[in-house]
């Protein structure tokens, strides 16, 4: 009798240490965002968009994400179903089509974290495009499968390589005569003999972070002979020093 109420006291007396290491635990989870709040510029109304914000749990055990709030049901949010483990990366992608006027969505993330929600932020203007008249119904159509590319942390010396993938969903050759980059350090090269109604091609874009540091968001302008004549490519990415990639 006496051997059992001993084990008792030592489990009772080990009780509130293991349930104060259990919350000490739960509280080690974290979230960081590569980005909180994404700023388009302009854009067409009406345009579909595809746009992603990377995170990383920051902590020493998984955690989820159990809804993404908007209030608009123009914006359709993406995000893992599965826990999210220990230093690992994964994102939360957000599809809508553009509307005319200036905006800003707020987005409402909730995590296994904490009550309160993360917020993250889309910003644009919606500009208006061409009406199509008749005579336009047959012209080519440029469709994008995404129009954001956002790369993981990369070295100062690593040229990075990425590529927009389109469709012509017009009834005529689509013809693409040039692509802009907004920076020398990034150069784009495109098809340059016509893309046939239903084919799909890609513009090719190389990234040279020479000489940079930390967040970077440059800019691709496409013109085409499609009926919207001008879209916006955009590429974001985190250049870290050398010595930093390195485990």
């Amino acid at each position: 009798m006496r051997l059992i109420y001993f084990f008792l006291f030592i489990h009772l007396l080990c009780a509130p240490a293991l349930n104060g290491q259990i919350q000490q635990d739960t509280g080690r989870a974290g979230i960081s965002f590569a980005y909180k709040k994404i700023k388009l510029g302009k854009i067409p109304a009406n345009q579909y968009q595809k746009i992603e914000f990377p995170f990383l749990n920051t902590g020493t055990i998984p955690f989820f994400i159990t809804r993404v709030a908007v209030a608009s049901s123009m914006y359709v949010p993406t995000y893992p179903k599965e826990p999210i483990a220990p230093r690992a990366k994964a994102k939360i992608t957000i599809g809508f089509s553009g509307a005319l006027g200036l905006h800003q969505r707020d987005i409402a993330v909730f995590t296994s974290i904490r009550e309160e929600p993360y917020w993250i932020t889309i910003e644009y203007e919606g500009v208006p495009t061409e009406p199509i008249s008749k005579s336009d119904s047959l012209a080519p159509q440029l469709l994008f499968m995404h129009t954001l590319v956002d790369v993981d942390s990369i070295s100062q010396h690593t040229i990075q390589s990425v590529s927009y993938r389109f469709v012509n969903t017009g009834k005529s050759p689509l013809i693409i005569s040039n692509a802009q980059s907004s920076c020398g350090c990034l150069v784009a090269s495109w098809p340059k003999e016509p893309i046939m109604p239903g084919k799909t091609g890609e513009i090719k874009v190389q990234f040279s972070p020479t000489g940079k540091l930390g967040n970077q968001y440059k800019t691709i302008t496409v013109q085409s002979n499609g009926s919207v004549q001008t879209i916006v490519l955009h590429f974001k990415c985190i250049i870290v020093a050398e010595n930093t990639t390195q485990k």
